[in-house]
């Protein structure tokens, strides 16, 4: 086996440090490459946490009640007993109601002509 060795040609040992110089020069242009792609998803997940704690801060949690239809449609007539306009979305949230129930109640009332309906301001 030693033989085998000794037998290397002048050729193969100067081209195996050229090898490795060459692997070694990959190896450095792949960690570099690593760092940058690291940065890259780091800013993008500091960017997404921000995003998502953002959306979080912003978000509101209504528990809805469960009432019948007439204590529903009770409860907006006092609401709008103010006098004042009122959208579908500011009902539903004050009286912790389901946004399709409240609109439909409130058409329910406008055609009994218990509220008013009002294109620019709401109801």
């Amino acid at each position: 086996m030693a033989e085998r060795r000794s037998r290397r040609t002048t050729q193969e040992l100067v081209q195996e440090p050229l090898e490795n110089k060459q692997f070694q020069l990959e190896i450095t242009k792949l960690r570099n490459e690593n760092a940058r792609l690291k940065g890259t998803i780091e800013k993008r997940l500091t960017a997404l946490e921000q995003a998502v704690e953002e959306l979080t801060a912003s978000e509101q949690v209504v528990v809805l009640r469960t009432i019948s239809r007439e204590e529903a449609k009770d409860e907006i007539k006092e609401l709008f007993a103010d006098g004042g306009a009122l959208y579908y979305s500011d009902i539903a949230r004050q009286l912790q109601l389901d946004l399709p129930l409240v609109v439909e109640l409130c058409h329910e009332l406008e055609e009994e002509g218990e509220v008013y309906h009002s294109c620019s301001t709401g109801l």
